[in-house]
């Protein structure tokens, strides 16, 4: 029996799917494997990736299961400005139609805002907002979110804390 590192780009989407019982993703992740540019090396084992293209395929991979949940650890960071807005308008998408998406990031592109900021420090909730109500009280855009609500809220609660 071989192991990961032993199947394509390709054979790992076909071992998710079929994990998943999902019968009809071919296109979806063609097209997946397209937007995020890595579509000209499905049968390419993912070891010969760039760290970024892994994180592509990774990225396809949790995409074509059609989760109802998603978690994300700093989505952004390993992509490419051009992925980087394409999955940031693809998460918007997938919340239009009901998916709840939990994301942390220190880079937020200007297509990626979100609904709620939660910043947690020590394993503290000390923030929990709308973010229509943090960008007009604090008089930020999209761009600068992650960076001024973390210097924010974090020195108000480090203040209170001394």
């Amino acid at each position: 029996m071989g192991n990961y590192s032993d199947l394509t780009a390709w054979e790992h989407l076909e071992i998710v799917a079929q994990a998943n019982r999902i019968r009809h993703w071919r296109d979806e992740a063609t097209s997946l494997l397209t937007r995020f540019g890595i579509h000209r090396n499905p049968r390419a084992f993912p070891s010969s990736f760039s760290r970024g293209m892994q994180y592509k395929l990774a990225l396809v991979m949790a995409l074509i299961t059609k989760p109802e949940f998603l978690l994300l650890d700093e989505p952004y960071g390993p992509l490419d400005p051009d992925s980087q807005i394409f999955l940031a308008k693809y998460l918007a998408e997938l919340t239009a139609v009901g998916v709840s998406i939990l994301l942390s990031t220190h880079v937020l592109p200007d297509e990626g805002a979100p609904h709620r900021i939660l910043v947690m420090e020590q394993g503290r909730l000390v923030l929990d907002a709308l973010v229509e109500d943090v960008m007009a009280s604090w008089n930020i855009t999209v761009g600068s979110l992650p960076h001024n609500v973390l210097t924010r809220a974090l020195a108000t609660v480090r203040t209170s804390d001394a």
